[in-house]
């Protein structure tokens, strides 16, 4: 019997279908996040041929709704079916509602309860029995309830009527009867009729230590013969001091590095040449068969002992180039990248060490980054921590974090983004399940940031796990400045000189929580550099670290609330290469905290040797928050209507050769600063090295979408590029976006 029919007996629902393991992208998904509201256009199985399966559960259940008065205003039956897809063995958890005629209140809502550890994708079936529709679903902040809404005239379920199946696509494998289901009614007058709640299926909760397991991270499957089959056959030509090293690079024609590879640990990196990929981006449906056959081809394809490889989200990139300020250029895709993942019990691997992914331009395969590594069963016993103790937990940790962050900002706000359950390695020796909560805070001014909560599903943990790491080591934290006239001025580091490269950090006063990412980009560039020079590019400068300030406006431009004129001179204009971290918006930065001390991107002055202080800054990168609004987003804090994304830059690009930073929420703990200064310290394509960082985050919960403004035609410059840039005749902006 088809899908379509939603049959009542127990039978196979739908053609089986042969599908690769990494053949199925999901189609008009309306995956829901925790506090969030969705639109449900409805969706059926020739759509959606990943919804075949089996039902597993089909019941009948009756209900009442007793009014106000004692009297029964509606009656009826609530059916409860569970499917096991063929494909991926996950369950679907259905419910279609029906209205008796003798009753005399419509039904407006139905609610699911105890879906927390389950990921939900929610949707209604048109192609099955009912009349009524839902219009949008929305899930509980804490993640634990779903509600399908029928509340406009047309939708309302009368009496008499009944409801289309209401479909939520969960990863659970298994379901217990621990479930609530809640019907709302109201009367024709629209005041409230009264409820009724009916046990139904859940996701189970999973309290059998024998359903997970800890792993352990095997030794690296990489081999220098394989790399270098690879350079070859890309044309690429060795460094002179990396053959027969177990770190290797390899460099284009024009001296610019495309591959590098550390068999110690397994990394390898293959950078696409961003400079030609003018063409448009390939068709979204076919680009994960031609990323797998790039994998199988150069051999790049992971032996995976435990579990299986599958492909997840394909994230686009697009560019977009503006003569002038006011120009407003709707941008062309120009690759996209295709990540794979590992799913071991059902679950999907996240870490650092569980990185593939391909990047695909208009003519094949330009790019790949492959950090995977094998996994053992260790038989290690996992002492089972519930969700409930879980969310405890994670509420506990969130309220303190909230607490702090509200002495500065009493309005502080937050959200759980996302919320689902993992194997999570953190590059170090156990794979291991745990919660995950991904939460937004969000200013009464509208600045944001976000951070991810780990919390391990065995209350003995292998491996500690700090989510809120803050290194309280003296020589981390960064100087203090004064403003005052220039002579009374805390002077910079003296500058290395003409062959050097200096770079300055600069952190948000008032939240610790950014050193980590901040102190990771020293000492990653300082030893990244050091490599390359022994790596002996032409290209090479020595590095000198040559400011690291706590922030303040007054580093960066006029400070009209203080009353303390541009200092941007001896700071910002002091170094090459400059890194922000703190909390942002569209268009503006935080020096103090999440919400005090702006920095109005509007009146920067601008950057570089030509904007009359004979400047020296080459690169600004921005890790924060939605700093860089591309063609496309939503207006927001200081980018309103009319302007157009390229506004504030063409002022900024006084010499300047590129800034780079993000247009959504950013990761606190993203690790994008270290990444980033990794891969520029080796010689890697600014551009490339900040996508590839926030790429390797992960884009969970919506969240590191990269996007940059640089000189057009300047995709290639390194960090090392550093002397003045042109006058900004054109700029072009790229961006990362699903």
């Amino acid at each position: 019997m088809q899908h379509r029919s939603l049959p009542q007996a127990h039978k196979i629902i739908g053609v089986a279908a042969v599908i690769s393991c990494f053949g199925m992208i999901a189609a008009h998904a309306a995956p829901i996040g925790p506090g969030s509201t969705v639109l449900v256009p409805g969706t059926n199985s020739t759509v959606r041929p990943e919804l075949a399966g089996t039902v597993i559960r089909d019941t009948n259940i009756p209900f009442q709704i007793v009014g106000p008065g004692g009297a029964i205003v509606a009656s009826g039956t609530v059916q409860d079916r569970v499917v096991r897809e063929t494909v991926s063995g996950s369950l679907d958890f259905y419910v279609h509602v029906t209205n008796d005629a003798s009753s005399t209140a419509n039904l407006i809502l139905v609610t699911r309860s105890d879906f927390g550890p389950a990921t939900t994708d929610v949707d209604w079936r048109n192609d099955g029995v009912g009349v009524n529709a839902p219009q949008v679903t929305w899930r509980s902040t804490m993640a634990d309830t779903l509600g399908f809404v029928f509340s406009s005239p047309n939708s309302q379920v009368h009496p008499g009527a009944d409801t289309r199946f209401a479909m939520i696509k969960t990863n659970a494998r298994s379901y217990v009867l621990s479930g609530v289901t809640t019907i709302q009614a109201v009367f024709p007058t629209g005041a409230v009729a009264g409820t009724a709640r009916v046990v139904t299926a859940a996701p189970s909760p999973i309290t059998a230590a024998a359903t997970y397991h800890i792993f352990q991270l095997a030794g690296p499957d990489l081999n220098s013969s394989l790399v270098n089959k690879f350079a070859t056959l890309q044309k690429l030509t060795p460094s002179g001091a990396n053959r027969d090293s177990r770190s290797q690079v390899f460099v284009d024609g024009d001296g610019s590095v495309r591959v590098i590879s550390d068999l110690s640990d397994g990394r390898f990196v293959f950078e696409p040449n961003l400079a030609l990929t003018t063409d448009k981006a390939p068709d979204p449906r076919g680009v994960v068969k031609n990323a797998l056959s790039f994998l199988q081809q150069y051999e790049l394809l992971p032996a995976v002992r435990t579990g299986v490889l599958l492909d997840g989200e394909v994230v686009t990139t697009a560019t977009g180039a503006a003569a002038k300020a006011g120009d407003k250029p709707v941008g062309q895709d120009v690759m996209r990248t295709v990540n794979f993942f590992r799913q071991v019990d059902g679950l999907r691997v996240v870490g650092p060490y569980s990185l593939l992914s391909v990047d695909l331009g208009g003519k094949g395969a330009i790019g790949a980054v492959r950090t995977i590594r094998p996994i053992n069963y260790d038989a290690m016993h996992v002492d089972w921590k519930p969700y409930s103790q879980a969310a405890g937990e994670f509420s506990r940790e969130l309220g303190a974090l909230i607490g702090l962050l509200r002495r500065s900002d009493p309005k502080v706000q937050y959200r759980l983004v996302n919320f689902d359950f993992v194997y999570l390695e953190q590059g170090l020796k156990y794979v291991q399940p745990v919660y995950r909560f991904q939460v937004e805070f969000r200013t009464g001014d509208g600045e944001a940031s976000g951070q991810t909560f780990v919390i391990p599903a065995s209350n003995a943990s292998p491996e500690a796990i700090n989510n809120t790491p803050i290194n309280d080591n003296p020589v981390t934290e960064p100087v203090s400045t004064r403003a005052s006239v220039a002579s009374d001025f805390l002077n910079p580091s003296p500058n290395g000189g003409a062959s050097t490269l200096d770079y300055g950090v600069y952190v948000v006063r008032g939240d610790n929580r950014f050193l980590q990412d901040a102190w990771g980009f020293h000492t990653n560039l300082d030893t990244s550099n050091a490599v390359s020079s022994i790596l002996g590019f032409g290209w090479h400068q020595p590095v000198n670290f040559n400011q690291y300030y706590w922030d303040h406006p007054w580093l960066w431009e006029n400070d009209p609330a203080d009353g303390v004129a541009d200092n941007s001179r001896y700071y910002v204009g002091q170094n090459h290469v400059v890194l922000y971290e703190g909390h942002g918006a569209p268009w503006l930065s935080t020096t103090y905290s999440n919400n005090g001390d702006l920095i109005d991107y509007r009146t920067l002055p601008g950057y570089g040797a030509h904007n009359g202080t004979n400047g020296k800054t080459a690169y600004v990168i921005w890790h924060t928050c939605d700093s860089i609004p591309a063609p496309g987003d939503a207006y927001g804090n200081f980018y309103q209507s009319p302007a157009g994304p390229f506004d504030v830059w063409f002022n900024v690009f006084q010499g300047l050769r590129g800034t780079y930073g993000a247009r959504t929420t950013v990761g606190i703990y993203n690790n994008a600063g270290p990444s980033f200064a990794w891969l520029a310290g080796l010689g890697i394509p600014n551009l490339n090295a900040w996508f590839s960082a926030n790429t390797s985050a992960g884009h969970s919960g919506g969240w590191n979408y990269a996007s940059a403004v640089i000189l057009s035609g300047h995709e290639n410059d390194r960090i090392y590029d550093n002397a003045a840039g042109p006058s900004a005749g054109s700029l072009t902006m790229w961006w990362q976006h699903p």
